[in-house]
């Protein structure tokens, strides 16, 4: 899976891609983390739980975002509730 910031691809893992296409189509919206393994992961947990599963994919998204020039702090993290995806040119 691959997407293009500013003309640099960036190769993401299929977990990865799909979170932030979700979280894409939810644009503006905090997104409770247990929604995000349900859509994204496919099962069930609850919200504590969800954190510690969603968390590291998240880190390594941002790392890979500033990597190829992009604001990192477009994967915003409302806490206690979720992650929220603020403006991003996705091509």
């Amino acid at each position: 899976y691959q997407i293009e910031v500013d003309g640099t691809l960036i190769d993401l893992t299929p977990t990865e891609f799909d979170l932030l296409l979700y979280l894409a189509a939810h644009r503006g919206r905090v997104v409770p983390c247990s929604e995000l393994v349900r859509e994204v992961r496919g099962y069930m947990v609850e919200e504590r739980e969800a954190r510690e599963v969603i968390r590291p994919h998240v880190s390594n998204l941002r790392r890979k975002l500033k990597n190829a020039g992009e604001n990192p702090n477009i994967l915003v993290n409302v806490r206690g509730i979720g992650y929220r995806l603020n403006e991003l040119d996705v091509n």
